[in-house]
């Protein structure tokens, strides 16, 4: 490999590795409210520049100095201009949370209304069971019949 074509190479990798600094930075508001989701998001995002490190860039010849070119410029990325984009980011995750919030919280506020109704059922249930559980065993007949 050339000097020229080794550069370009490495040129390359740090671009890659800029984007995924920047697809991170861009993630990292949503880490506090879905962790998982944003991991995920990231794993696929890494994987997609693996693949294209290695098979686009490097084309089938993956070496130290390109990854460890990705591995800085991803770095760096995200402790310098990342930082600074920071309340941009999190300006632009804020109306897909207000969005996204709205049937959750309408779902969360239906299920807690259920679950106080079934809890006065399953109580008012449970009473009755007792009543007609110690009427029986009392000598009494259930459902207010005379015993013969």
């Amino acid at each position: 490999m050339t000097p020229a074509a080794a550069l370009r190479v490495l040129g390359w990798a740090a671009g890659l590795g800029a984007a995924l600094g920047a697809v991170y930075g861009l993630l990292r508001p949503l880490r506090g409210k879905c962790a998982a989701l944003a991991d995920a998001v990231f794993v696929l995002a890494f994987g997609w520049a693996w693949l294209v490190l290695g098979f686009g860039i490097c084309a089938g010849d993956l070496r130290l100095a390109p990854v460890a070119a990705m591995a800085l410029a991803c770095l760096a990325f995200d402790r310098t201009v990342g930082r600074l984009l920071l309340p941009v980011f999190s300006t632009l995750w804020r109306p897909i949370f207000f969005l996204l919030g709205l049937p959750c919280r309408l779902l969360q506020k239906t299920l807690q209304k259920f679950y106080k109704f079934m809890k006065k059922v399953f109580a008012s249930l449970k009473k009755s069971g007792t009543m007609l559980g110690d009427r029986f065993y009392a000598g009494g007949a259930p459902h207010g019949r005379k015993q013969q």
